[in-house]
């Protein structure tokens, strides 16, 4: 039974991060039916996860507070578009239309139908959170999860910065009609390719320092000039895999002409840096307390 829950954890695991890809593709699914669609998916996902996923007690916390938010917007959102005639919080418009049209329902919104068109926008963030709480509970999965979604990046910036330089005017199949001189990838808005190109480069940052990190710095500069080196070849790749692609972010984000999201990713990295640097500095002080290992960059 465990073997065909966790083939089960590993299906749920690619199905999410094709999601998160496929989600991309219609331009950043902008059009409502390929988001609900794509956003069904992860509802999916999210149950599936619930079911089958034991909650590492980390988890149990955001989890439920991740719950709970979305069942109180969720009811909000359904109250607001509750009507009934009398409502005595019911936006003052319906009035005004009585006397035109009749008695009618009255809600507090003023187009309840498309108040519950967007609980599934509304609701779709937590469930990309919970799901990914469950799915990618522990650092080994975390980090699966960050490389998965950096690869795929990856992917779409090369694609987005040849369309951009070879056909300036196509935006993947269809017609560019906006932000003409500015990289947009797949996305309509540049400030939107901003944000994600953004979040990639942050990602990417993370990554290479991790690996090279495990890579000793040292050791790696002596790998990376031929010397005789410790430094196992996988983290020293990883390293300098991961650098590369986080030039290309930062060139792409350039690119987008964005100055609110090169602003924000700037920012990004800086704070990643200085997290990185204070809890770097705490290990090195406890490991120096403790007076046994070596020290790590």
């Amino acid at each position: 039974m465990g073997r065909y829950r966790q083939q089960a954890e590993r299906v749920l695991r690619w199905t999410f991060v094709a999601l998160l890809l496929l989600i991309l593709l219609p331009n950043g699914s902008v059009e409502y039916q390929p988001f609900h669609l794509l956003a069904t998916g992860f509802f999916a996902v999210a149950a599936l996860a619930s079911l089958i996923c034991p909650t590492p007690p980390p988890v149990r916390v955001p989890a439920a507070i991740a719950i709970s938010v979305a069942a109180a917007l969720a009811l909000w959102m359904i109250i607001q578009a509750l009507g009934f005639s009398g409502n005595p919080f019911a936006n003052p418009i319906w009035n005004e239309t009585e006397t035109i049209l009749g008695p009618m329902s009255q809600s507090i919104s003023v187009a309840p139908g498309d108040t519950v068109q967007g609980l599934v926008a509304a609701l779709l963030p937590f469930a990309v959170f919970i799901a990914a709480l469950l799915l990618f509970g522990d650092e080994r999965q975390c980090l699966w999860l960050m490389k998965a979604v950096v690869i795929c990046g990856a992917i779409l910036a090369v694609i987005g910065l040849v369309q951009f330089e070879l056909f300036p005017d196509s935006l993947l199949l269809d017609r560019k009609n906006f932000y003409l001189q500015s990289l947009t990838v797949v996305f309509v808005n540049a400030n939107t390719a901003a944000t994600y190109l953004a979040m990639l480069l942050v990602f990417s940052v993370g990554l290479a320092f991790h690996a090279i990190q495990n890579a000793g710095f040292r050791q790696l500069l002596r790998w990376l000039i031929g010397a005789p080196s410790s430094t196992r070849g996988t983290d020293a790749r990883a390293g300098l895999l991961y650098s590369l692609l986080a030039a290309l972010f930062f060139v792409s984000l350039l690119l987008t002409k964005s100055r609110a999201g090169v602003g924000s990713g700037i920012a990004g990295v800086i704070l990643l840096g200085v997290i990185l640097a204070y809890h770097g500095s705490q290990h090195l002080m406890q490991r120096s307390v403790s007076g046994f290992g070596r020290r790590r960059t």
